[in-house]
């Protein structure tokens, strides 16, 4: 825990742990202006809470509210040496925002990522978000000379 500012993994499709990451994700897509299914993003919570292999999915605590939520994801990447976490979601409520909570939740995460032995974390933001870009680039989050590309599947 660090400053009040605590991670509980979601482990449970179907808690109110699990409900309450997929509210916050709605408001989080809806805020980003993205696209949000909720059954898609059920299902994908659901995979990720069940195998521990691909990442986590943490409630964000601050004190004994639940104010956010965060998303790793892990893969490998030869460019940075190995083991590479990628945090697709760190969503902090907008009435907790600028208080520390997303710092000290970050910082948690970034531990967890080096118990892991993870080598970097990579992380995107949306260009027009601008308050988000200050944040990473204060915790040290350096942005990449990269357009990021992406063709669905299936």
């Amino acid at each position: 825990m660090t400053n009040g500012v605590s991670l509980q993994r979601v482990t449970e499709q179907g808690s109110e742990a699990f409900q309450f990451v997929l509210d916050c994700a709605s408001q989080y897509f809806a805020e980003d202006h993205m696209d949000w299914n909720q059954e898609t993003s059920r299902a994908c919570l659901a995979e990720l809470t069940q195998r521990s292999d691909l990442g986590r999915v943490w409630i964000i605590h601050f004190g004994e509210l639940h104010v956010g939520y965060a998303i790793v994801a892990f893969g490998f990447d030869h460019e940075v040496g190995g083991r590479l976490a990628v945090l697709t979601d760190l969503y902090i409520r907008s009435d907790v925002r600028s208080c520390g909570v997303g710092s000290a939740a970050l910082l948690e995460i970034e531990s967890f990522c080096k118990a892991e032995q993870c080598r970097a974390i990579e992380l995107q933001t949306q260009g027009r978000n601008k308050a988000a870009r200050r944040f990473y680039e204060r915790m040290g989050y350096v942005p990449l000379e990269r357009t990021p590309y992406l063709k669905e599947l299936a």
